[in-house]
Order: structure tokens, then sequence, then C-alpha cells
């Protein structure tokens, strides 16, 4: 990747003059819930929606029509009981598909279908940004292998989430071209790109590594009225005010200090645990080493739910493997806003499980189109 950012080195830093100034408070409000929790289908249709189900089959029937020279019209109802069988076929886990249908192995869901046939909710507060992988091995120009990750080969896919694990958008990595330029490094306009669907001035919080961190993308996001913390590598700081990390050393464990930019007001902090932490915030204040570690796992609980029961349908079509995981990522999503609300709600009783969950999303998909009848063949 090439870095089209250009620093200018003659930022000016100063010591701040008070750490403990007035906190960003948070200016948003997350919609109140319903008045009563509502069926786990229900949770899942306000991701995949019914224009979006349409879409799905129009664009299915047009790719068979432009392949096969055919004139087929897949319904939606059709669509969803493909859904719900791809929801059910993560849970029951058969070793051949075909064992859904037999008859020996039968299993009624899925065989009765088979014999006759993301993201409009309102942004959290604190989002974290980081990548992921879409695990594919096929060919592929957006092929990339990324040897840190559990699924080396795949989809490389950059998403915010908030610290409950909900994904609130994405965006596939191409190259430099992957999102418009803002005039810093790719992985500042991702972050920038990513950004652009969060409400402007209202004190939302990003949380980011330093492969993504720069001056230059914290004053964006400042001028957006986003404050941010995350690490950052030295070299990435013009004219570094900071004690060397073997000062620090002398000083002993959890010895720090910072700066304050005199133009943006962005504090560079630098702790010492077993070695030098650099972290450039938008809330100056110490407290910025434990806001961080709290806020920016969301995007690997969301890979982590994503894991539980993922679609594990194998296609040699690339894209099938990027809807297979929009799919998953639907069924978290709808899964953490029922688990919201039965909080605010305060509804007796725990949670419904995961698994319990997308089952009856599975069935609510399947049983949607009973109606629906086709000639064997």
């Amino acid at each position: 990747m090439k870095n089209i950012e250009k620093e200018n080195p003659q930022i000016d830093w100063h010591l701040p003059r008070d750490l403990l100034c007035e906190e960003k408070k948070w200016q948003d409000t997350i919609p109140d819930p319903p008045s009563e929790l509502m069926s786990p289908f229900n949770y899942f249709s306000r991701f995949y929606n019914e224009e979006f189900i349409e879409n799905i089959a129009y664009q299915s029937s047009k790719f068979v029509l432009e392949m096969d020279h055919e004139t087929p019209n897949f319904t939606t109802l059709e669509i969803e009981q493909y859904l719900g069988i791809l929801l059910y076929v993560d849970i029951i886990g058969m070793l051949q598909y075909r064992l859904y249908w037999l008859s020996e192995s039968r299993y009624p869901p899925i065989a009765d279908i088979m014999e006759t046939v993301l993201q409009d909710q309102p942004p959290e507060e604190m989002q974290s940004i980081d990548e992921q992988i879409i695990s594919f091995k096929g060919h592929s120009n957006l092929h990339q292998y990324v040897k840190t990750e559990p699924h080396k080969w795949g989809y490389k896919v950059f998403t915010p989430c908030g610290s409950s694990g909900m994904t609130h958008s994405f965006q596939i990595y191409e190259d430099d071209s992957t999102c418009t330029n803002f005039g810093i490094r790719i992985s500042g306009n991702i972050v920038i790109e990513l950004a652009s669907t969060i409400p402007e001035h209202k004190k939302y919080k990003l949380y980011f590594d330093n492969w993504f961190s720069s001056i230059s993308l914290a004053e964006q996001l400042q001028d957006k009225g986003i404050w941010c913390v995350g690490t950052i590598r030295e070299n990435s700081i013009p004219n570094p005010p900071l004690k060397t990390g073997q000062e620090l050393k002398k000083e002993g464990r959890e010895a720090h200090n910072c700066a304050v930019n005199s133009n943006s007001g962005i504090v560079i902090f630098k702790w010492f645990d077993n070695k030098a932490i650099n972290k450039h915030i938008r809330i100056p204040r110490p407290a910025v080493v434990s806001q961080y570690n709290k806020f920016m796992g969301g995007v690997d609980l969301a890979d982590m739910l994503i894991e539980l029961y993922h679609i594990s349908m194998k296609s040699k079509r690339g894209y099938m493997r990027i809807f297979h995981w929009k799919l998953n990522v639907a069924v978290i999503n709808s899964w953490l806003l029922y688990c919201r609300h039965h909080a605010e709600l305060k509804t007796p009783g725990k949670n419904m499980s995961l698994l319990q969950f997308q089952a009856k999303i599975a069935v609510g998909l399947t049983t949607a189109a009973k109606a629906i009848t086709r000639e064997r063949g």
C-alpha cells in the first residue's frame, strides 16, 4: 500500500495545562426499545428487509437469464426459504447436504422445501474499526493473504463495530482505490469512509490501532466532531515532543508523559508498561489506556459471534462467501438488538441464546412460503 500522506513537519506541541478538562459528552441517543420484545424473525427483518430480499430475487433471476438464457422468476418467498435453509444448515451440520432430504436421514424443515422449491440501525456511541477476513481460497482479484488472521486467505473487510459486537457498515478492501482519497494514506481514507455513516458533531468515539492512526486522520475526524482513540507509531508523529522509551524505562513502570498539539488540541500520551506505548486521543486524560482496552474489542467480538454458527456451505463463487457473511452479520446484529431490548425492557428470564434465536429465524424464513408448490425435477 502506498503512503500518500504528507504530514506537516512544523506542528507545534506544548505541555497540557489540565488533563482533566471537560469530558466530550456524547450528544446523540439510542432509540427507545419497543413496548414489548419482537419475534426473532421480526428483529432479523430489520436488517434483511423486504426490499433487500426483493433485490436478491431480481438479481438472481437476472443472473440465470444471462447465463442460461432461460426466463426464471425467483420470488421473495423462495429467497426467504433459501436463507432459512442456510441458517438451518449452520445449526444442524450434517456431513453431506443430500442427507437433509434422503429418506434415511430426512430433516423435514429443509426436506419439505427441497421437495417444493444491512443496515439502517442507529450507530452506537463507541465503535472500533478493524479488519475481518471472509474465508475464501478460490481465485479472485480481491483475494488477500493475512498471516496473522485465523483464516489467512480470503476477502479483507474493514468494519466499524460497537462494543456490543454489532456491525454498523463494512468496506471490502481492493487496492488503493478501495475508497475515496481524502488526502491521507489508504488506512486513514478507509476510516473516514466508514465514518461517513456516523452523525457529525454528536461526539461519537472511534477506536483503532496503529495501522490506521495518524495525526491527519485525527484532525479530519475532529473537523466532523468525531473523537478518536488509537495507538500510533512514533514515526507517524511529526516533531515528537515526548520522552524516549529509555528515559521512561529509567523512571519505572507506568511512567508517562504527554503533549498537546497547539493548533488542534490533539493529545499524544506515552505510557510505559513493559515497553513504551504511544497513543493519540481526543479525550485528554490518562484513563485513555483503559478506554482503549474497553472499547477496541468490538470487531473481535463480532468475529467470534460469526464463527459460532457461520454458514459453511462451500462455493467456488467468491461473491457467495460475501453473501453468506452478510447473512451471518444480519443474524448477529438482530440478536444483539434483541438482547439490548431485553435488558432495557427488563423482560423476565434469560436472553434467548444465539443458537435458539437463529433457529427461530430459520423457522420464520422456511415457513414463509408453504403455499408455493413446484413439480419435482
